[in-house]
């Protein structure tokens, strides 16, 4: 009797019933949403790497002057594309990020109707709360296994579910704004993920 579970005489809950009550779908929804920012690391000296004079300097021209466009790096395995792309956030000055919902920086408030478009932001500015930080620049690594939602954004499907609202999820182009954004092997990558990509760096 004592395999049986409690309902049905059994002495104490199984593994097994546990498990499954521990593991539901309700559970898994219930859980916090894990962050999908960036982990910190810290990245090989960019003054540290040695040769690659044309790498260097397309990396380094391509952050001073944004009209310039993205960086192709072309060759073999363990020549430093990685290295050199990671070590750029080092040297980089900090750039100010929002703290608000609307993702409102002050200089954005100045206008006429910013009260009518951000109410939230616009009321706590002109309450001398500060709406946004100072922090490093990021780098933001495309996964070779991202959707054209994850990219873009889209519904966020677990809000959809649990609370029957829609809401709008952040892609990863919007997580790389003033950021950094690697993609590596973009030739695996879908075409429309490429043209997505090629469209918002226009």
């Amino acid at each position: 009797m004592s395999d049986l579970l409690p309902q049905y005489g059994g002495l104490e809950e199984s593994v097994l019933l546990r498990l499954l009550n521990q593991s539901g779908a309700r559970a898994v929804l219930a859980e916090d949403i894990p962050d999908a920012g960036i982990a910190d690391q810290r990245p090989y000296p960019f003054l540290a790497i040695v040769g690659q004079i044309e790498m260097r300097i397309a990396l380094m021209l391509s952050v001073i002057n944004p009209a310039v466009g993205g960086v192709l790096l072309i060759g073999p395995r363990g020549i430093g594309k990685t290295t050199a792309v990671r070590s750029l956030t080092g040297i980089l000055p900090d750039i100010e990020v929002s703290d608000c919902d609307e993702g409102i920086l002050p200089n954005e408030l100045q206008s006429d109707n910013a009260r009518f478009l951000y109410p939230d932001c616009f009321e706590k500015y002109n309450k001398g709360e500060a709406i946004s930080h100072f922090e490093s620049v990021k780098l933001v690594e495309l996964p070779l296994n991202a959707r054209l939602e994850d990219v873009v954004g889209g519904i966020n499907e677990r809000v959809a579910i649990q609370q029957q609202r829609v809401r709008l999820e952040k892609g990863i182009l919007a997580r790389a704004d003033n950021n950094l954004l690697y993609v590596d092997e973009v030739n695996l990558l879908n075409d429309d993920i490429v043209d997505a990509i090629l469209d918002a760096a226009a």
